[in-house]
């Protein structure tokens, strides 16, 4: 299971395996090596950053606004089932971009891990928002702006729940690509299939779209909420190097039914249902899994769009890169111990 808390002042998670209470599925150990009975500790960093688009597909300008929440850096705790993670922003080096306004994020995560199956459910909220590409409607901005054009009142909100099955589990581990306590000892890969929902909400009290002649072109939102549901189907695979470096990608495309309302600044509204909408879920990541060393990076981007069927319409994109490096402790088992980890 995984809990995931994200705000400003920092960034909590705790993750833990299924497998803990029930028998283990039986895995190839020529491919897999699972070493989550000794102690992993590691030093991390963790950016999380969100993303908005309006699309006008008659145009090839779209409207591209992003957070700009502040790195954090903590600590990584990783034995049996349990993995915690406890971070914090550390000033001078939150490495956001200072031509960028701030951005206040909250987030919860859930998640269950098992060999065959991974679910995972989110919600995510994010305030202030920055026009990221502002010189595609105007070249010479930063001649005269030191900023970019900064929205603090453009919101987000989502809530994702997510199922997917892994056909390849016996030589193919979802957990080394995601934690440092099993190993991919020889590449391998797996089709991967899910059902997922998402509900999103995007909210401006004053408009986004500034420009006259473009209040028409793109969706100036004051309020526009979406529900999409449907299915996803992709491919995982872990390069392995020497039993002990790695290198992870896995790419989930899905199509999904499509339902929403949106209220425009122009107080018309627009309903819509009977819709496609789409959804990309990207992951990669890349590090080295020694006998007691490890580090790499993790990244993950989830992005999802409102009504494929549609001349304007929006995108929404989630974010997530982590940093590690850590070290791994042979423990002692405790009779105490037998209580928490149910050994």
């Amino acid at each position: 299971m995984v809990f995931l808390i994200l705000f400003s002042e920092g960034l909590w998670a705790f993750d833990i395996d299924t497998s803990f209470k029930t028998k283990p599925l039986k895995y190839d150990t020529n491919y897999i090596d699972d070493i989550s009975d000794e102690l992993h500790l590691a030093i991390i960093g963790v950016s999380q950053q969100t993303g908005i688009d309006l699309v006008n597909t008659e145009t090839e300008y779209r409207y591209r606004f992003v957070s700009n929440t502040p790195m954090r850096y903590g600590i990584g705790l990783d034995y049996e089932w349990l993995a915690l993670e406890i971070t914090y922003a550390i000033p001078g080096l939150e490495m956001n971009n200072e031509a960028k306004g701030d951005s206040e994020s909250f987030a919860i995560k859930l998640g269950i891990s098992g060999r065959m199956f991974r679910a995972n459910a989110y919600y995510r909220a994010t305030r202030g928002f920055t026009h990221e590409n502002v010189e595609g409607l105007y070249p010479d901005w930063f001649l005269n702006e030191k900023y970019y054009p900064y929205l603090k009142n453009l919101q987000n909100r989502t809530f994702n729940l997510s199922v997917y099955y892994t056909f390849n589990h016996k030589k193919f581990s979802n957990k080394a690509a995601l934690r440092p306590s099993a190993r991919q000892k020889k590449s391998a890969g797996s089709p991967v299939i899910g059902i997922l929902a998402n509900m999103e909400g995007i909210y401006s009290p004053t408009p986004i779209i500034q420009v006259d002649s473009l209040q028409n072109s793109y969706l100036n939102i004051n309020s526009a909420e979406y529900l999409k549901i449907g299915m996803n189907a992709g491919y995982m695979y872990t390069f392995s190097i020497k039993k002990k470096f790695y290198i992870h990608a896995a790419l989930i495309p899905g199509l999904l039914y499509s339902y929403g309302d949106v209220l425009l600044h122009d107080e018309s509204e627009i309903h819509f249902s009977n819709s496609f909408g789409g959804s990309i879920y990207s992951r990669i990541s890349a590090g080295y899994n020694g006998n007691k060393f490890y580090g790499g990076v993790f990244g993950v981007a989830d992005i999802y769009a409102s009504d494929l069927l549609a001349d304007k319409f929006t995108t929404t994109s989630y974010t997530y890169l982590k940093l590690f490096v850590g070290y791994r402790f042979p423990i002692k088992k405790r009779n105490w111990m037998k209580l928490f980890f149910l050994y």
